[in-house]
């Protein structure tokens, strides 16, 4: 069954990584953070490891040492040495999101947008563009559309490198690819914290997903709060 993890940077995003969260990390992602440290993609990057790291301990998975990032041909990330589970990580604003599985898995989270900022919908299949023109909160429908898209892609390991309109996701979750032929991969839309839509998530794999994920503030990702070390 897929497992989704979902953190939240509050305090980090002012004040930035603290040392003990950044002295857990790989060597990969440290160095990266300490080049970047104003850059939001850096924190958010680092996040996602300490995320993964937790869940993986959380699940009782042992974690590889030396901890070494490497990438597929189609540029989707793993770790060197972790076996018997797959996983995949997002993030958008200020969360973060990590998706655990037996099989490969996609996962993808994304701020709702601004209506102006939808103009990708016209890439999308012409039954998806009509649900978002017809949609009560267009901008919504579109990321929640875009979510599932993407988090699709990443589980084939090709990431957006398709055309949106050669796919299709039903309202239901099923994956239609080409548009007319149906999948045996589905995807399954979460909230992405309790009580809030500023954000659509989406996970997609071929096992059933949990229908809902597990919430931890930042704090919580270090080591001496999730035994990662």
């Amino acid at each position: 069954m897929v497992r989704v993890y979902v953190a939240e940077l509050t305090g980090w995003r002012k004040q930035g990584l603290p040392a003990e969260a950044a002295a857990a990390l790989s060597a990969e992602r440290r160095d990266r953070w300490e080049r970047q440290k104003g850059h939001s993609g850096a924190l958010q990057s680092a996040a996602a490891e300490l995320l993964l790291r937790r869940a993986l301990r959380e699940q009782e998975i042992p974690l590889p040492v030396p901890w070494l990032w490497e990438r597929t041909e189609g540029g989707k990330p793993f770790v060197q040495g972790l076996t018997g589970i797959t996983f995949n990580l997002s993030h958008s604003g200020r969360y973060v999101v990590c998706a655990l599985a037996r099989e490969p898995v996609g996962v993808d989270v994304q701020m709702i947008p601004d209506r102006e900022r939808c103009a990708t919908v016209r890439r999308f299949c012409r039954e998806e563009m009509q649900e978002v023109e017809e949609a009560e909160n267009p901008a919504e429908a579109f990321c929640r559309i875009w979510t599932a898209k993407e988090a699709y892609l990443k589980m084939r390991g090709t990431g957006l490198r398709r055309p949106l309109d050669s796919f299709r996701i039903n309202p239901d979750g099923c994956v239609e690819d080409p548009p007319g032929t149906q999948t045996d991969c589905r995807v399954t839309w979460l909230p992405v914290w309790p009580g809030r839509r500023d954000a659509a998530l989406a996970v997609c794999a071929r096992e059933r997903c949990r229908d809902t994920a597990v919430f931890w503030k930042e704090e919580e990702l270090l080591p001496h709060n999730s035994h990662m070390l």
